[in-house]
């Protein structure tokens, strides 16, 4: 008995991408080997350096400091730039926050930074608030 080719047993497109991934398994490879031969240098890790904050542009509409088990919080109510006036957010920044929001009205265009992730779930670090002139 004759033995069957892979165009035979999978249909003629299922054998091409059965080569050609073979082959190109087989090229990446001497690329690799190509690179490399010659090198002394380790091969270095790739860093992810990401920006640690968020940010917000909009208007503040209202805030309040409470306190919470043992954490003081300052939770703003705030609608962003663009938006309709129905949507609205709110953001829990830790620690008592009145001085970097205590001068501003709701007609201040505002920059908010803070971190991207919450301290213990509960609240973010604010890190400034830019009113934009």
């Amino acid at each position: 008995m004759k033995p069957l080719a892979i165009f035979e047993i999978f249909g003629p497109i299922a054998g091409a991408l059965t080569i050609g991934i073979c082959l190109g398994i087989t090229y990446s490879a001497s690329i690799v080997e190509a690179s490399t031969k010659g090198k002394s240098e380790p091969i270095r890790p790739l860093v992810n350096v990401d920006n640690p904050n968020q940010y917000f542009y909009g208007r503040v509409l209202s805030g309040d400091i409470f306190k919470y088990e043992k954490n003081v919080l300052t939770a703003v109510r705030v609608s962003p730039m663009h938006a309709s006036d129905m949507y609205n957010q709110q953001i829990t920044f830790c620690d008592n926050q009145e001085v970097k929001f205590g001068k501003l009205t709701t007609s201040d265009v505002v920059v908010i930074t803070y971190s991207k992730t919450a301290r213990s779930g509960l609240c973010y670090d604010l890190v400034s608030v830019d009113v934009v002139k």
